[in-house]
């Protein structure tokens, strides 16, 4: 799109509209095409009135800051920002093969290899957004897309915020909050006059004025306090109506943060990069319970419950990332991420060369899994074999108890359920 040798602002009307990607508090994101070059793009719409009711005017404009300012393969990809009089439009690379989370409720759990290789990705996605002192803070299976070139891309940067970043009025070493109550004044939207106001290449400074003269400035803070020891117990700040506004979700937040007292740093993402290994080896959340008061106190608690036949180096890397004290988490010390890809769970990937190596094929991998596993139960291999993974058994023979179209299942539930069909099959012979 060029307009009198220039690239033009792009406007609403370029774009075909297809089918519905996602959807969240402020806005949707489309699937479109552009109607002129007929390239494809993810198209995230937020409603200016639902920013500013919601106090997220600031939390929207880092957000686009920070996506035009990293440049990572495994962080989503920001092409262009515009906006007319009711919204604001963020222009993104499409990823349309799913999320994180729907891989691991498809299959019910990633095989190792491909967990490894896929949580190598998001360490160097982290790696690039410590070095630009960006502070995530909603790290999820949810927030992590399979692209169309099967690796990852880390989206969803509205909570994030940098490092170095203090809110007016917050004591020192506090990491500022996106305020949740609404505007006290009803601001009116940005002015959208200067369409360069959202454009990736301008300046915020004017948008971000507009939007902050309507935010809370009673928001509540985040104290700077030490992370709880191993033994506390869940406080008052940790029900969910007493503590204070915090991005994140549930299963994924650290100690400090349900206590109210986060402290600046990166141990928020390296708590929840431990949360994402061990769901993706497992299937399930770490800490997630029956209820949220539950699962928050399964947090404070760091009520951990490891299986035993995850391999020791996996579990020595979740141990370390899900550490009670922020300072000791892996991730979170003087050489940051480079601490995680020197991990002995890590050893012989090649971080340089992540992009150039063909994603998993996690179906393939789960077969295989599933025959190894249906091998150690006939006797065919041992449990030490399983765990390391090693090829075990006869495929072919292991594929008679299987049905290629599985219904995802792990762990003991599927030992026992191959158990019984080879117990089954023995007894009709």
């Amino acid at each position: 799109m060029t307009m009198q040798g220039q690239r033009r602002r792009p406007c609403r009307g370029d774009f075909e509209f297809g089918s519905l990607l996602g959807r969240g508090a402020l806005g949707k994101v489309f699937h479109v095409r552009d109607v002129s070059t007929h390239e494809e793009y993810a198209l995230k719409i937020l409603e200016k009135k639902q920013i500013l009711e919601a106090g997220k005017g600031e939390c929207v404009m880092r957000e686009r800051k920070i996506l035009s300012e990293l440049r990572h393969p495994n962080v989503i990809r920001l092409h262009a920002t515009f906006q007319d009089d009711k919204f604001l439009y963020f222009l993104l690379e499409p990823a349309l093969r799913g999320d994180l989370g729907d891989h691991i409720k498809r299959y019910g759990y990633i095989p190792l290899e491909a967990a490894r290789f896929y949580a190598a990705e998001l360490v160097s996605a982290l790696h690039q957004l410590q070095s630009k002192k960006v502070l995530h803070r909603d790290l999820k299976p949810e927030n992590i897309l399979i692209a169309n070139d099967g690796h990852l891309r880390l989206i969803d940067f509205e909570c994030a915020t940098l490092v170095e970043t203090r809110s007016a009025g917050a004591p020192d070493g506090c990491l500022p909050v996106c305020a949740q109550e609404p505007s006290p004044s009803g601001g009116q939207p940005p002015d959208t006059e200067d369409n360069s106001a959202l454009d990736s290449n301008a300046p915020v400074t004017k948008t971000v004025t507009s939007v902050n003269a309507e935010k809370r400035t009673d928001a509540p803070q985040i104290p700077a306090q030490p992370g709880p020891p191993s033994n506390a117990t869940p406080s008052a700040s940790a029900k969910p109506d007493q503590r204070p506004a915090l991005c994140g979700t549930t299963y994924y937040l650290a100690p400090e943060s349900v206590l109210g007292r986060e402290t600046a740093g990166f141990g928020i993402d390296c708590w929840a990069l431990g949360c994402i290994v061990f769901q993706m080896l497992t299937g399930s959340s770490p800490f997630k319970r029956k209820t949220e008061a539950e699962s928050f106190e399964a947090t404070v608690q760091r009520d951990l419950r490891v299986p035993a036949d995850l391999p020791e180096d996996a579990i020595d890397l979740i141990e370390r990332l899900l550490s009670m004290e922020p300072s000791e988490r892996l991730g979170n010390g003087p050489d940051g991420m480079a601490e995680v890809m020197h991990h002995p769970f890590f050893e012989g990937v090649d971080f340089s060369q992540l992009q150039r190596r063909e994603p998993p094929d996690v179906l393939a991998l789960l077969r295989q899994d599933r025959a190894r596993r249906v091998a150690a139960v006939r006797g065919e291999a041992s449990a030490d074999e399983f765990r390391d993974g090693a090829p075990v058994g006869s495929y072919e023979t292991a594929c008679l108890t299987l049905s290629m179209e599985f219904t995802p299942c792990i762990g003991g539930d599927f030992v026992a359920a191959a158990r019984q069909e080879t117990l089954e099959g023995g007894s009709k012979s």
